[in-house]
């Protein structure tokens, strides 16, 4: 642990964890309106923060979670998540695989 200056000898790890928990406090804002224009979008973050990142796996998940989609609502919904900045495809594995944008957002989804 490396302290930082200031009252009571506040370190590293304890400053990134207030910044963790202001941001959560934020982005739960954000999904609860996100969730409010389909509570769909937010189970595709959910999938992709859980390692669920491929087309079909996003599939597979939202239908686990008593969601089924049709092929083309789905694309839709996914587009509209790149659109608005949650994801983004990633081809670097030679598979297109979806990635949250933000290493916050995607540690706020995984502890859901």
């Amino acid at each position: 642990m490396v302290p930082l200056p200031g009252p009571g000898g506040i370190t590293y790890e304890g400053s990134l964890e207030y910044v963790f928990r202001q941001a959560r406090g934020f982005l739960k804002g954000e999904l609860r309106e996100l969730e409010r224009r389909s509570p769909r979008y937010v189970l595709i973050l959910e999938a992709i923060a859980r390692g669920q990142n491929r087309w079909e796996l996003i599939r597979d998940y939202l239908a686990f979670r008593g969601h089924n989609v049709p092929k083309s609502r789905l694309a839709e919904l996914i587009r509209n998540l790149e659109k608005m900045s949650w994801i983004e495809a990633d081809f670097s594995s030679g598979r297109k695989r979806y990635r949250l944008i933000d290493p916050v957002i995607e540690r706020v989804l995984a502890e859901r």
